[in-house]
């Protein structure tokens, strides 16, 4: 199944680093830069660097037993997608969609789903603006990684709108975690001038003759997708997909700045 970011649990943060940490394994500095790093970078800059010293060792293990590492994987299954050759393993009809989400939610683990009933999720970011678009919701259930008080640490929901339906994930990463997150930037760009990450466009083919649209947006705070499911692609649907994106953009301004964390 593609994804924009790569979410992988390691051990319980220490008081006081960043729970998510964003890095670009596409672009991993060099060793000198890297030991730099670890040796005078910020409590953030070294966690940066952990995620990328992990990363090469596990990709030198591939290597050494003739697997494709991170990026070669990654750089195949762009090229079979953008050829067409490969279908995403995703749900493409509505109701399959619908359907998946409800079986899902049913088999939550009992631990997560009384912390879900004791205390309900805060409401998706994206729900009042997706609805003012004229968005209906159809489902929504929890989604993300365990928080320390139980639970999970966001949302994704189904949405029928007009023309086309979408799916919503969001993940909230300010509210303690059981686990620190890595979030893969890869293909990410920044505003001019910031780090702050612009909104990432991008398109799939789907198995059911649709066009499958991914609009992303990253922080060490937060981080919200939209998958937009169109009959077809962008020329017609150009402005149901740059209303969403100034949506997410909008979004993105009330968020911490990417460079936050290293106050930590």
């Amino acid at each position: 199944m593609k994804t924009v970011a790569a979410l992988m649990l390691a051990l319980l943060p220490a008081v006081g680093m960043a729970q998510a940490v964003i890095v670009d394994f596409s672009n991993p500095p060099n060793e000198a830069s890297l030991q730099q790093l670890e040796r005078d970078g910020t409590p953030y800059q070294k966690q940066q660097a952990r995620a990328y010293r992990h990363q090469a060792q596990k990709d030198a293990l591939l290597a050494a037993r003739g697997l494709p590492t991170l990026q070669q994987r990654k750089q195949a299954s762009m090229a079979a997608q953008a050829d067409g050759k490969m279908q995403p393993s995703r749900y493409p009809a509505f109701t399959s969609i619908l359907t998946h989400m409800q079986g899902a939610l049913q088999e939550l683990p009992m631990r997560l789903t009384q912390a879900v009933t004791a205390a309900p999720p805060p409401v998706p970011l994206t729900r009042q603006p997706l609805q003012a678009e004229g968005c209906t919701l159809a489902a929504s259930t929890p989604s993300g990684v365990e928080l320390r008080a139980g639970g999970l640490n966001g949302s994704r929901s189904l949405y029928r709108c007009e023309g086309f339906y979408l799916m919503a994930y969001e993940w909230d990463y300010s509210r303690p975690l059981r686990g620190q997150v890595t979030i893969d930037a890869s293909g990410y760009e920044k505003h001019p001038g910031s780090d702050r990450y612009k909104v990432r466009e991008m398109t799939f083919p789907s198995a059911s003759g649709s066009v499958e649209t991914m609009l992303s947006w990253i922080s060490p705070s937060y981080e919200i997708r939209l998958d937009v499911y169109t009959p077809a692609g962008r020329p017609q649907y150009a402005a149901q997909l740059d209303r969403l994106t100034a949506l997410l953009e909008t979004l993105a301004t009330r968020m911490p700045a990417v460079e936050t964390p290293s106050e930590k």
